[in-house]
């Protein structure tokens, strides 16, 4: 059984997902971004490696890639391990179910 709704339930109100503002780059501390995938992800690294071009004067973040994204449970899971240190990543998605967008949208 899948027990997403409970690890989202766990999730709130200790992490509210953040889209990256490009500005938001410039933080001297090293952001991490988790690029998330319902396939292979190289169109969403491909998209974040011309993003971040633009900064390349600039400290990189570490990219996570996280591919082949389909369960909700998934979802909840990465977004655990995320925040598991305190952190408050930036999520770059790439993803074209209607059901997973929406389970990210309530996280």
């Amino acid at each position: 059984a899948d027990d997403a709704p409970r690890r989202l339930q766990s999730l709130r109100g200790a992490y509210m997902p953040r889209f990256a503002r490009a500005s938001e780059f410039l933080d001297p501390r090293k952001p991490e971004v988790y690029v998330l995938s319902d396939s292979t992800g190289e169109t969403a690294m491909l998209l974040m490696q011309r993003l971040l071009v633009q900064f390349k004067d600039q400290p990189q973040p570490t990219v996570i890639l996280k591919s082949f994204v389909t369960r909700p449970a998934q979802l909840a899971e990465i977004l655990m391990e995320a925040t598991a240190n305190g952190g408050n990543p930036y999520i770059f998605a790439s993803l074209v179910e209607p059901k997973m967008i929406t389970w990210l949208d309530k996280l």
